[in-house]
């Protein structure tokens, strides 16, 4: 099994949704809820993300909250559709999301199943690259 997917088959979730472990390609989003531009960046992805799995593709937010718990109230009020890992886990889940070499939130990685890079945006550029 390539790494996204058998990464992404055990990890621990914040929401109920659950990965496409068979997906062509992952978008991986790096985002907090108290990020002005990551709160205004993510209802269009929500919308997107609909599209996105019909073309079958995935995306999985690496959600960096202080908490579960704030994660997990995040993603119920934006209405996320999509992965939302667990931050305790975020940064040591093994999803190579340190490609991003801006600080700058939110950011977004395209990526294949094996982990290769395809692209990368951050800011409002997000939603460019979806």
């Amino acid at each position: 099994m390539p790494l996204l997917p058998k990464i992404l088959s055990d990890i621990k979730l914040v929401n109920k949704a659950r990965p496409n472990l068979k997906a062509k390609i992952y978008f991986v989003y790096i985002s907090r809820s108290v990020c002005p531009v990551c709160v205004q960046e993510t209802p269009a992805l929500v919308k997107e993300y609909k599209k996105m799995k019909r073309m079958g593709c995935e995306m999985v937010m690496l959600n960096i909250d202080a908490s579960a718990e704030a994660a997990a109230a995040w993603a119920k009020r934006a209405k996320m559709d999509f992965p939302v890992v667990d931050p305790s886990i975020s940064t040591r889940s093994g999803i190579p999301w340190n490609f991003t070499g801006s600080p700058m939130l939110p950011s977004m990685i395209a990526m294949t199943p094996d982990g290769s890079k395809l692209d990368e945006a951050s800011g409002a550029g997000v939603t460019e690259l979806v």
